[in-house]
């Protein structure tokens, strides 16, 4: 990839073997400002059209991420697909529909996508490269359908001297992968690593009961061990432990949190 600045409006898909180099700083990718129109007719399961009640700016070619409440239990539909062909505001989408797409579940078509992707793909290296979000002009999405890369069931993929940026989203989201190996990368000012955790109750369901601020960004899963939750921070390793800071053992972790499991408030102590 030669130097300059490349937007797209859609995702570039990486299949196997396949190897994208950049010339460093000066190959940028990044995303054109995200759209989002929603469906004035039903699509059904296996359909491959939509209908939209204006196109705005979206036209063929595009990547898209199509949303909906599922009318049975509440949960998030989240359906991927390209738009291949127009006719006013019906299009044909690049795939069949795995979903029902009601509009007792207000649907919407979103012009969402990450910057490169790959599904069930092996021996896969991109390197050299900067990818910029545009995170001011595009709605969320988060890292389990997105972000400047988005992989997901791969094998024996690298990500070698990459900066993954300014994303409304994840910087590098690697889903159910193996062999994966990310060096010399730099991920920064990326959406989904404020250091938010919510808590959610246990049931078909969930509902939010409490949002808790660690007070820096977090780029690691959380660790459970026995009644704490240890969060690895930018500057900080963080227990969380409902009984306060006396929970957290001398020597695990050198700041500690109260988070209250019922309302939405947290408060620091040394």
């Amino acid at each position: 990839m030669l130097p300059g600045t490349f937007t797209l409006r859609n995702a570039i898909h990486l299949p196997t073997g396949i190897r994208l180099v950049g010339s460093g700083g000066d190959s940028i990718l990044t995303k054109a400002a995200s759209a989002t129109v929603a469906l004035s007719a039903e699509s059904d399961w296996y359909d491959q059209e939509i209908t939209l009640s204006q196109p705005k700016d979206l036209r063929v070619g595009d990547g898209v991420l199509l949303r909906a409440k599922n009318p049975h239990h509440g949960g998030d539909q989240v359906i991927k697909r390209t738009l291949i062909a127009r006719s006013g505001n019906r299009f044909k989408l690049d795939d069949g529909l795995q979903d029902n797409l009601w509009l007792s579940g207000d649907p919407t078509c979103s012009s969402l996508f990450p910057l490169l992707t790959s599904n069930g793909e092996s021996d896969v290296v991109i390197e050299n490269i900067t990818l910029d979000g545009n995170k001011q002009n595009n709605e969320n999405l988060n890292g389990n359908h997105g972000g400047c890369i988005f992989v997901q069931t791969c094998n024996r993929f690298t990500i070698r001297n990459v900066e993954a940026r300014n994303d409304n989203g994840d910087g590098i989201s690697f889903q159910v992968c193996h062999d994966v190996v990310v060096q010399g990368c730099h991920s920064h000012d990326n959406a989904n690593l404020d250091g938010v955790t919510i808590v959610v109750t246990d049931s078909e369901i969930p509902r939010v009961v409490a949002v808790n601020l660690l007070g820096e960004s977090v780029s690691a899963s959380a660790a459970i061990v026995d009644a704490e939750i240890f969060h690895r921070g930018d500057r900080h390793l963080v227990c969380i432990a409902q009984d306060g800071p006396q929970a957290c053992v001398v020597g695990k972790a050198r700041r500690c949190v109260v988070a209250s499991w019922v309302q939405p408030t947290c408060y620091a102590g040394d």
